[in-house]
């Protein structure tokens, strides 16, 4: 079974050298110095090709939104400036106000320095209105996690841990939830594990992620299952998503596909890729 998963991924790997072998140009002449982990993409006027939001190093972090053009080159979009001096850099496009155009959650800087979240609704000339919310805290991304129909937002909270404020009708984001999760600045995932039509979350937990099941109440439940630092994708096609990881194994590297067997329990298969 090892090595009819080895053998198979080795033939994709090479099929896929051969048939979609290309060359890449390097374009980013006049793109902003910014941190690479920090940049989002949108097609914000929908012309068919991703924009870019950067931070500017240069500018105290300020937003930049680049248009890419029919050229391949970039062109800088007049954007207000949203207060940010303090370094926080994380941004997300989405249809917040459902009106068909990408709006962004930004990070900005309060009138007391602290993090906040900054939301742009854009207009139909393509220009932008900042939003008279501003939740707390550095804004890490923004979903739907009750299924209401409206976009909630997850931030890195003052106080420590994560926070989510449940965007309600007519109240803003009054109503938050704090989470006893400690996941400050490093990475998150928003998966559907369990198959239950909700965002599940997924938590560094030292070299794994950590899952924590989204009870569909505003509620997320520590399922103890811990999974590998990698990617999320339907592997074997039955509708469940698995995780697809690399481990030092000491000589080399083995590709770990945890299938997903559904209910939180994942089992392991190895391909032993000498680092591929």
């Amino acid at each position: 079974m090892r090595q009819a998963f080895k053998a198979g991924f080795l033939l994709i790997s090479f099929l896929s050298l051969e048939l979609h072998s290309q060359t890449f140009v390097d374009n980013s002449v006049g793109l902003p110095r910014s941190y690479g982990w920090s940049t989002s993409l949108g097609d914000y006027d929908a012309d068919g090709r991703l924009d870019l939001l950067c931070f500017d190093s240069a500018t105290l972090f300020e937003p930049s939104l680049y248009r890419l053009q029919e050229d391949r080159t970039f062109a800088k979009v007049p954007l207000p400036f949203a207060p940010n001096n303090q370094g926080w850099v994380n941004s997300a496009w989405a249809d917040f106000n459902g009106d068909g155009r990408l709006d962004l959650l930004l990070s900005s800087s309060s009138p007391s320095n602290q993090a906040q979240a900054a939301i742009w609704l854009q207009n139909p000339d393509g220009t932008f209105s900042e939003q008279p919310y501003h939740p707390a805290g550095n804004p890490r991304a923004w979903a739907d996690f009750d299924n209401d129909g409206r976009l909630d937002i997850i931030s890195d909270s003052p106080s420590g841990g994560l926070v989510i404020y449940w965007n309600d009708p007519g109240a803003g984001f009054a109503s938050a939830t704090q989470l006893p999760i400690v996941s400050a600045g490093r990475s998150l995932d928003l998966v559907d594990l369990d198959n239950d039509g909700d965002l599940d979350l997924a938590l560094p937990s030292g070299a794994y992620r950590r899952i924590y099941r989204n009870d569909g109440y505003r509620h997320f439940v520590d399922t103890g299952v811990l999974l590998g630092s990698g990617v999320f994708a339907d592997m074997n096609g039955d509708g469940l998503l698995d995780c697809v990881y690399s481990k030092d194994i000491g000589y080399g590297w083995n590709t770990i596909v945890q299938f997903n067997q559904g209910n939180f329990r994942f089992t392991d298969s190895t391909a032993d890729t000498g680092g591929l």
